[in-house]
Order: structure tokens, then C-alpha cells, then sequence
């Protein structure tokens, strides 16, 4: 694969694979600056799923937009397949919400000013006399919630409330390394997760 270059000495290569475990992929994206390495993204590849786990830049790189290089150039490199954040630190986190939008819910994270209207997507949805059973959900394009999945059109324009805002602010920083595991499980086995991703596909294509 040609290498994406962005200024006559920086050069961000493909992603280089350095694991398979049970269907899944496992490799880092590097950024080079004069053939030295100053960057790096890890990632796992499942079917049409791209996760970001972490992000390294060296101490004499840092603020100088490295990182948002190497994970718009997954973008190019992925354009079929849909990227995804787990287990962000606060640092992370801060990046990820100032530069994309990102879907509290799924983790999955978009470039900002690339969403123009809402669109329906397929989700899995638990409950309490049938179990797990699949529903229409929507992604909202623009307005306070720009990016996140919602049951009704009518959400994504409905105020924010600041309290329980706060509050799953909270709870998410305190399980996300648990969350990230039991999301990233059930992406992979999970039938009703499954069949989701297999209807979003379909209706993609």
C-alpha cells in the first residue's frame, strides 16, 4: 500500500499487524518524521469494526496534531468500516470529544461536519419480558447530541440534562476498562449484535 504522505518529511504508514486471535486483528499505525517514529495508534480489527485502544506520541512530538494525523488517516485507510474508541483515559477522552464526534453509546467516533442529517441505523435492545430483540434507532446529525444513537428523531434536539449528564460522566469514568471489555465480547459473539451489524451493513451497501 502507497504511503500517505502529508509534509516532505512526515510519513504515516499502514496499519502493520502484529496479531490474530480468535477472528480478530491486532496492529499499530506509526507517524515518522525523517524515518524516526514519533507516533503511534494501536488497533483491533473485528469484521467491519476498527477500534482505536491507545494512541502514543514521543515527548518531543506532542501538540504538534500527530495524533489527529494517524486517526483521520485511518479513515482513509478503513473508509468501508466504522472506527471506534475504548477505554479512553480523561486525556483521551478530551482528544477524541474536541476533534470528532463520538457515540457515547457504541464508542464510535466520526468526523466532525461529516454528519448533515439524521440517519436509521439497526440496535440491539434489551428487555425485560423478551430478552434481547432488535430495533430502529437513529443517529443524529446535527444539534446537542450530534453523532449519538437515540430511540426518536425528537431526542436529538431535546435539551440536555446537566445532572444526569454529570452523573454518567461519572459512572463511565469509573467502569470504562469493564465496559470496553464486555462491549468489545459481545461485538464479537453476540447473535443479536451480530445480526445488527449485519443489517447496518447491508442497509450501507
Amino acid at each position: 500500500m502507497r504511503l500517505c504522505e502529508f509534509a516532505e518529511n512526515i510519513k504515516i504508514h499502514p496499519v502493520t499487524v502484529s496479531d490474530h486471535y480468535r477472528g480478530e486483528t491486532f496492529g499499530t499505525k506509526f507517524l515518522t518524521v525523517n524515518g524516526v517514529n514519533k507516533a503511534g495508534v494501536d488497533v483491533s480489527i473485528v469484521d467491519d469494526e476498527v477500534n482505536i485502544s491507545h494512541i502514543i506520541t514521543a515527548d518531543d512530538s506532542k501538540r504538534k496534531g500527530y495524533a489527529k494525523l494517524l486517526v483521520d488517516a485511518l479513515f482513509d485507510e478503513f473508509p468501508d468500516r466504522i472506527i471506534t474508541v475504548s477505554g479512553m483515559t480523561d486525556d483521551g477522552s478530551a482528544f477524541f470529544r474536541s476533534q470528532y464526534n463520538v457515540n457515547d453509546e457504541t464508542g464510535e467516533i466520526t468526523k466532525k461536519g461529516s454528519l448533515s442529517e439524521t440517519s436509521m441505523i439497526y440496535a440491539r435492545k434489551k428487555t425485560k419480558g423478551s430478552g434481547i430483540k432488535q430495533v430502529q434507532k437513529f443517529i443524529c446529525g446535527n444539534g446537542p447530541r450530534a453523532g449519538r444513537r437515540v430511540s426518536s428523531i425528537a431526542h436529538c434536539s431535546a435539551p440536555v440534562d446537566v445532572d444526569k449528564k454529570i452523573q454518567m460522566k461519572k459512572t463511565r469514568a469509573r467502569t470504562k476498562v469493564r465496559q470496553a471489555r464486555r462491549a468489545k465480547r459481545t461485538k464479537r459473539i453476540d447473535p443479536s449484535a451480530l445480526l445488527a451489524k449485519a443489517l447496518n451493513k447491508a442497509r450501507r451497501s
